[in-house]
């Protein structure tokens, strides 16, 4: 017989969105971070809890199908979208933005213009939805992310 942390460990069956959904929301934030040797953090957290799953299957619940958000929550984070308004308040006194942000909207108020038009029109959206700034190269995030995978 198994000890009973294993048998604790994870679902009996393949891990489904909810069961991702569901570690997630009792957890309240996954931090994200990038800097690891084997996988990002973000998928680490869930695997420990549930077992082996598509990573794939995170990336739809959390990226894809909008109920999660990334936000500066003491760390970067993904929260559940519906946290995010309790943050508000940190983001309004905390403006802090990363790497020379400050600097990139200094020098391209016209495209913050145009992004913050396409947020309102359309919702929240991932920088790849988003349109390129002329003259601003912008990384390749999904070629970053499928090295790792």
């Amino acid at each position: 017989m198994p000890p009973k942390a294993s048998i604790a460990r994870g679902p009996v069956g393949p891990v489904t969105a909810q069961h991702l959904r569901r570690v997630i929301r009792q957890l309240g934030l996954l931090q994200i971070d990038y800097v690891n040797v084997l996988v990002p953090a973000q998928y680490q957290v869930p695997f420990s809890r549930l077992g082996p799953y598509a990573r794939s299957r995170f990336d739809d619940v959390v990226y894809r199908k909008r109920e999660f958000t990334e936000q500066w929550a003491h760390e970067a984070s993904i929260i559940p979208v519906e946290t995010w308004p309790l943050l508000r308040h940190r983001m309004e006194t905390h403006r802090v933005r990363p790497w020379g942000f400050e600097k990139l909207m200094e020098q391209h108020p016209e495209y913050v213009e145009r992004v913050l038009d396409e947020v309102r029109a359309r919702g929240p959206l991932a920088a790849e939805d988003l349109p390129e700034a002329d003259g601003v190269p912008r990384p390749n995030w999904s070629r970053r992310a499928n090295c790792v995978r």
